[in-house]
């Protein structure tokens, strides 16, 4: 049997060992393993990007109604300086 290594997490690892001491090796549950690490981190950037949408859909919310406060304020000074003539 080879020794290769899959990944450096503590899982891997230690299922490493047992098969090193077991003298055997299960390439499935090493991949099983592999691809469970692998979408955890998926569905932790995933996350990660979720929560950066809503702040950045928050600072667009806040950016247009300024945007439409100054609108309103320059077309108020408009309108009244039209009255005013």
């Amino acid at each position: 049997m080879t020794e290769q290594t899959h990944g450096g997490s503590p899982l891997t690892n230690a299922l490493e060992r047992l098969f090193a001491e077991a003298g055997r090796r299960d390439e499935a549950l090493l991949q099983a393993v592999a691809a469970y690490e692998e979408a955890e981190g998926a569905r932790q950037r995933m996350g990660e990007l979720e929560e950066e949408n809503r702040r950045l859909k928050e600072l667009l919310v806040k950016a247009r109604s300024t945007a439409a406060a100054r609108a309103s304020e320059s077309m108020s000074t408009r309108l009244r300086d039209a009255l005013r003539e």
